[in-house]
């Protein structure tokens, strides 16, 4: 399943900004004050990439090198070839698929763009909740409401993956002394619950498109609950099992 789902990736991917930017946070210790302008950074980052790409596409069109779409016309084995790369080439949409779409909806010249909304919108989300929640007692609590938010409300189980990777990051970096982290960290110490978790990981991070697979259809009696969702966990929590063993470091 693992080998033939790309999707895994882009869960692990996500997983990984979250974990990453819950990290810079808890580390750096930066305040609110500092929120607007990493906001304006980060559309300024993804906004090269985003053009380059574009912009090769609208040539493409432009000289008429999207054969596929004429391949549709004459076989009908190939239609889905459709769906790729079909739109009217004009300056319009071209500046549109660059400075806007991508961030809201998704991109019509790049196909694969559809996730730069979620590195947009997550990196916003993870960045903002990390800094306002840091010190609050019940911030773990609170993330999990936000993940059945997201699940029950939005039905967006993509943006739910970037919060279990700011939850490994507070789990890691952002622990105090207390009863609960002691039993934490012994636990942690322990070889064969690292182990466990590592095949939870798998287990998890494997889950296939389809709800109707014996290993996972009975999870998605439970409201909320997607495939998607099963990659993020299982992702996420393979970053914290890999902080914690080197052999699977390696």
């Amino acid at each position: 399943s693992a080998l033939v789902n790309g999707n895994i990736a882009v869960a692990f991917f996500f997983a990984l900004t979250g974990f990453l930017v819950g990290r810079s946070v808890f580390l750096k210790g930066n305040g609110i004050k500092v929120l607007p302008g990493k906001l304006g950074n980060r559309y300024l980052r993804l906004l090269p990439t985003i053009a380059i790409a574009t912009l090769f596409t609208y040539i493409s069109m432009k000289l008429g090198l999207q054969s596929h779409l004429k391949i549709t016309n004459t076989n009908v084995n190939a239609e889905f070839l459709s769906g790729y790369c079909n739109f009217n080439a004009t300056i319009g949409s071209l500046l549109a698929n660059i400075f806007f779409e991508p961030f809201v909806r998704t991109s019509s010249y790049v196909g694969p763009f559809w996730t730069i909304k979620y590195e947009f919108w997550g990196y916003i989300m993870v960045l903002s909740v990390a800094t306002l929640l840091k010190k609050t007692k019940w911030r773990r609590l609170i993330y999990i409401v936000i993940v059945g938010a997201l699940g029950l409300i939005l039905k967006d189980s993509y943006l739910c993956i970037f919060i279990f990777g700011l939850l490994v990051a507070d789990l890691e970096y952002n622990t105090k002394p207390t009863v609960c982290s002691k039993l934490y960290s012994k636990l942690l110490r322990n070889k064969a619950f690292v182990m466990v978790c590592f095949f939870a990981a798998t287990y998890f991070a494997c889950c296939p498109m389809y709800r109707d697979t014996k290993l996972y259809s009975f999870w998605f009696k439970i409201p909320a609950l997607s495939p998607t969702l099963f990659r993020g966990f299982g992702m996420a929590l393979f970053v914290w099992v890999s902080l914690k063993s080197q052999c699977i470091q390696r």
